[in-house]
Order: structure tokens, then sequence, then C-alpha cells
């Protein structure tokens, strides 16, 4: 099976072959091998994985205070990782960024120990930078030159503990008191905070899997192919399913620009 797409700017070839039981991926672009590798190969079949255990692999980050783990979720550039760093900032303990687990039993698993950053992720809390050692902020400056030079098409991240950055990070998971979705909304409007259904917040979920697998050429369908069945696919969706049930969901709508009173309106969820 030969696999070709185009995400953004960056042109790829995989070539995926199979013998007895072992796979090997083959990527003919020298750029970015590792990351497409990560986002084609290994997520999904992380994914494939965790909904075989009831777990959801979901792109989104979370923290943890008294109450419970706040999940954060969106589409790319939404503004997730700014307000996650906005509440861990404010005392919150940091559980994960990027990609979560939402188990059926209403917990939240970080996949990485780590925050996806640019540079402008950290305006909520500017003091920050200034903790990072100097190849780190080199390193968001070069992430942010090349943003720009392609025009947005390419926007890399760069990944920094929480412990660089002075943040607190919770011992483990955490069971999941509320999950806020992320919406863009007109400049001119004050940010929104209200309730969303859970059939609602699932179709978010179940759009931003289908953009996935549209930019990456997803080897979960594949893996699912080969097994003869979507247990996969149906046990992802069921265990967003348990999960939501037991807990609050909220839309944030606001526009990036309004990051602070965003940030007051997710503040004001925690101290209800």
């Amino acid at each position: 099976m030969t696999t070709r797409a185009v995400y953004k700017a960056v042109p790829w070839s995989c070539e995926i072959d199979r013998t007895g039981e072992a796979w090997r991926l083959r990527f003919r672009s020298p750029a970015m091998r590792e990351y497409l590798a990560m986002h084609i190969a290994l997520l999904p079949a992380l994914r494939y994985e965790l909904a075989m255990r009831g777990v959801a692999l979901i792109p989104g980050g979370a923290y943890e205070d008294d109450g419970g783990a706040t999940v954060i979720a969106g589409p790319t550039g939404a503004g997730k990782t700014s307000l996650l760093l906005g509440s861990l900032g404010h005392g919150s303990r940091f559980v994960g960024d990027e990609y979560v687990g939402l188990s059926s039993a209403g917990h939240v698993s970080p996949v990485v120990r780590s925050l996806a950053l640019r540079r402008t992720s950290l305006a909520l809390v500017p003091g920050a930078a200034d903790k990072l050692s100097t190849s780190r902020r080199a390193g968001l400056l070069v992430a942010e030159f090349l943003t720009r030079l392609t025009q947005r098409r390419l926007e890399p991240l760069s990944h920094v503990r929480p412990e660089e950055l002075g943040m607190k990070v919770a011992d483990s998971g955490a069971d999941v008191k509320r999950v806020v979705w992320l919406e863009p909304a007109s400049a001119s409007g004050s940010p929104a905070m209200g309730p969303m259904s859970e059939d609602e917040l699932i179709d978010r979920f179940v759009e931003r899997d289908a953009v996935h697998q549209e930019a990456y050429g997803d080897i979960s369908l594949r893996l699912q192919s080969l097994a003869g069945h979507d247990q996969a696919g149906v046990g992802w969706r069921q265990a967003l399913e348990a999960c939501l049930l037991s807990v609050e969901c909220y839309r944030l709508r606001f526009d990036r620009e309004r990051l602070s009173e965003a940030m007051d309106a997710l503040g004001t969820l925690s101290a209800a």
C-alpha cells in the first residue's frame, strides 16, 4: 500500500510494507520524517490500541485543580495551549497537552508530558519565557520565523517540559470534571461561555478525527480493515460517550486577540 498526500506546506510520500507480522514504513521525503511518522503511523496506531482498551485519544490539553481536571479541546490554533498555560500560571497542575486520552471511566491521562508551544502561546504568561534556556528561546524564534516564511502553511511547534516554565505537574492522570470546546468568534464580541450538549461535542471530536485522517492518510483505518471489523472506531466513540455522560460540557467562543477575557471566562468555571 502506498499513501501520498500533502499536509500544509510539506509534501511527503510513505510506503507501508508487511512481511509476516512485521510492518515497515519508508518515508521518501527527507523533510520532517519524525514528525510525519508520528502523525501518520504512531498516533493512529496508539489511537487504535487505546480504543480497544476503552480510551479515546483526542487532540487537547488538560489541567487539574482541587475540583478535578478540565480538558481544553478544539481545532488547531484555537488557543488550547495558551489557555492551558494561563491556568497553570494561576496554580493549576499540568496533566497533558496536544494529545490526551479520555477513558470510559471519566479519567484523563497524558500521552506525553510536554507542552507544544509557539511563541504566541506564552501571551498569558509572558514572564515564563525568561525561565527557558537560551536554546529553547532560540527554537521558539526559529519556529516563528518559519511560520511567517510559509505564510502559516507550516507552523512548527517547540516541545517544552512544564517544569522548564516553572509549572506544577500532576502526579498522574485525573478524573475529568469538565470539557471545554474552543471555537473562533468575531473580534468585535466578548468571549462567550455556555453549555454544550454531549452529542454536539462528540460530533466536534468526530470532525477533528476525520480532518486528521484526511490530512495524514490515517493508517488506523487500514488497521481496522486488516482486523476485519471496526471495533477500534466503535470503542473510540463509546469511550467518549461514556466519559462525557459524567462531566460538564461547555463551548467557549472567542477571538485570539481577546485571550485575557477568554481566560477570565474559563476561570469562572473553576471558581464555581
